[in-house]
C-alpha cells in the first residue's frame, strides 16, 4: 500500500486511525475519627457518580494513635465538608475534648451510625452548594472572547490568568492522552507554521472548515515573530480540549525555551499575561506529540530515526534537550544544496541536521511511505516540494511578520490521499 508522511518544524509526522476517550471516576479519602473504641480512626472513601450525583461510601478501619490536643487546637483528624464560621454552614468533625462542641459524633456511635450521618451530611452539603461549572459552556465563552478579540486595538490580552492556566490544565490532559506518533484518519487539513499569525489562523478556520466539522492537523510553530502569539495558543489549545478526537497539534522547533526567548514570546508573555503563564505554556509543550501518521503519510527525520515506530516510545511529558533523538524531529531540514556525497550535515541553527535526498527516500522506503510534509521554512507560495517532490514544506504564516510577501498554505489530505492545496493570502493587520 503506498502512503505518505507528515511532520512539524523539522522532519516528517505521520497520520491514520481514531482515538478513543475514557473518562474516571473519581473518590475522596476523608479521615474521621471514630469514638467508639479507644484509638481507633475510620477512613471512608466517598465516590460521587458523576451522572446519577449519587454518593456511596466504601469503610475500612485503621488504628492510629490519638495524640494529646489542647483544648480549642485543631485535631489532625479534623474533616469539615461545607461552610465554615458560626451557624449557617454544615461541618463534620472530631475533636478528642468531651466538652468538644465541633463533633456530631457521640462516644456511644457506631461505625454504621457515623458513616450514615456522614453521608446524609455531605449529600446535604452538596444539595447546597452551587452546581460544577460547565466546562463546555466555559470553553465556548472562551473561543467566542478570542475570537472577538481580533477586532480589539488594544495589547491587552482578553483572557486573565485563572483562565489560561485553566485551560491549559485541561490541555495537558487531552494532549497526554494522545500517543507520541498520531496515528490519523484521512480527510484531514493540515497547517503549518503560524508564528503569531492569529488573523491567518482565524483566515484559515473560515476558509477550511470550522473545527466542529473539520479535522486538522497543526505541525508546530504557533508562538513567537508574530505579535499575537498568546491568542493563537490559547485559541488552539481550547480547540483541542474541545475536540480531543479530530484536532491535533504535534512540537514543533517553536516550542521550546530558548525559542520562545529568541523568538519574543517570552517578552510577548511578560508584557501581556506573566512568567507563571510562560513556565505553564512551556509545561503544556512538553506534552505535544512529536509526529503523526495519515494512512502511512508522515513528518520529521533523525540519524537516530530507522523506524517510525521509534517515536511512539518517547515519553512525555518531554523537558527539550539539545541533543537527541527530539531535537532531530523538531530541527533537522533538508540541505538546500542536496550534497549528494553527505547524507547529513550540522544544521546551521546549531540543533538537528541538515539531510539529503538519499536520506529522504531511504526513510520513506523502509518505512513504507510516499511522501513527507514538514513546516519551519518559510516559502514563497505557502508551500514548496523537495526530493523529487517526496517531501512537501508547509508555511502558514502569510506576509511573515510584516517583512516579507509571501502566502500561507494549508494542505489537504482527502479519503483517497489525494493531496491539495488552499493558498491563504495574507490577512495580518499591521499592528
Amino acid at each position: 500500500m503506498s502512503s505518505s508522511l507528515t511532520g512539524s518544524s523539522t522532519g516528517s509526522q505521520v497520520l491514520a486511525g481514531e482515538l478513543g476517550r475514557e473518562g474516571s471516576a473519581q473518590s475522596v479519602m476523608a479521615p474521621i475519627s471514630y469514638s467508639g473504641a479507644p484509638s481507633a480512626s475510620s477512613v471512608a472513601s466517598l465516590r460521587i457518580d458523576p451522572a446519577s450525583g449519587q454518593l456511596s461510601m466504601s469503610n475500612s478501619m485503621r488504628m492510629m494513635r490519638r495524640s494529646e490536643t489542647k483544648a480549642g487546637s485543631i485535631d489532625d483528624g479534623m474533616l469539615h465538608v461545607g461552610k465554615g464560621g458560626g451557624g449557617g454552614g454544615s461541618s463534620l468533625g472530631h475533636s478528642h475534648g468531651a466538652s468538644s462542641r465541633s463533633s456530631v459524633f457521640s462516644q456511644e456511635s457506631s461505625l454504621p451510625s457515623i458513616m450514615s450521618k456522614i453521608t446524609h451530611k455531605i449529600e446535604d452539603w452538596l444539595a447546597e452548594a452551587p452546581p460544577m461549572p460547565d466546562v463546555q459552556s466555559d470553553l465556548d465563552e472562551l473561543v467566542e472572547r478570542l475570537v472577538i478579540s481580533k477586532e480589539s486595538k488594544t495589547r491587552t490580552f482578553c483572557l486573565d490568568q485563572r483562565e489560561i492556566m485553566s485551560v491549559c490544565s485541561m490541555a495537558k490532559k487531552a494532549l497526554l492522552a494522545d500517543p507520541s506518533l498520531l496515528a490519523l484518519a484521512a480527510p484531514v487539513k493540515i497547517v503549518g507554521n503560524l508564528n503569531g499569525h492569529y488573523n491567518d489562523l482565524l483566515g484559515i478556520i473560515t476558509a477550511c472548515g470550522v473545527p466542529a466539522n473539520t479535522s486538522y492537523l497543526f505541525l508546530g510553530g504557533y508562538v513567537s515573530h508574530g505579535v499575537r502569539s498568546l491568542e493563537t495558543i490559547c485559541l488552539l489549545l481550547c480547540y483541542k480540549v474541545k475536540y480531543p478526537n479530530t484536532f491535533f497539534l504535534l512540537r514543533g522547533s517553536e516550542e521550546t525555551p530558548g525559542a520562545t526567548k529568541t523568538g519574543g514570546f517570552l517578552d510577548e508573555c511578560k508584557k501581556r499575561a506573566s512568567m507563571t503563564v510562560w513556565r505553564e505554556l512551556i509545561s503544556v509543550f512538553d506534552c505535544m506529540p512529536l509526529a503523526a501518521v495519515i494512512k502511512k503519510k508522515v513528518r520529521g527525520l533523525s540519524p537516530s530515526l530507522n523506524r517510525i515506530e521509534d517515536i511512539s516510545n518517547i515519553q512525555r511529558p518531554y523537558m527539550f534537550e539539545h541533543t537527541g533523538i527530539v531535537a532531530d524531529l523538531l530541527f533537522s531540514q533538508p540541505d538546500e544544496v542536496d550534497n549528494a556525497e553527505l547524507a547529513w550535515t550540522d544544521s546551521k541553527t546549531g540543533i538537528g541536521y541538515e539531510f539529503n535526498t538519499r536520506v529522504l527516500h531511504s526513510f520513506l522506503n523502509y518505512n513504507s511511505f510516499d511522501l513527507m510534509v514538514r513546516s519551519k521554512q518559510l516559502v514563497q507560495h505557502g508551500f514548496e516540494f523537495w526530493g523529487k517532490q517526496r517531501l512537501v514544506s508547509i508555511f502558514s504564516a502569510s506576509q511573515f511578520c510584516g517583512r516579507h510577501d509571501n502566502d500561507g498554505a494549508v494542505l489537504e489530505v482527502d479519503a483517497h490521499l489525494k493531496c491539495s492545496f488552499t493558498v491563504i493570502e495574507s490577512v495580518e493587520r499591521k499592528q
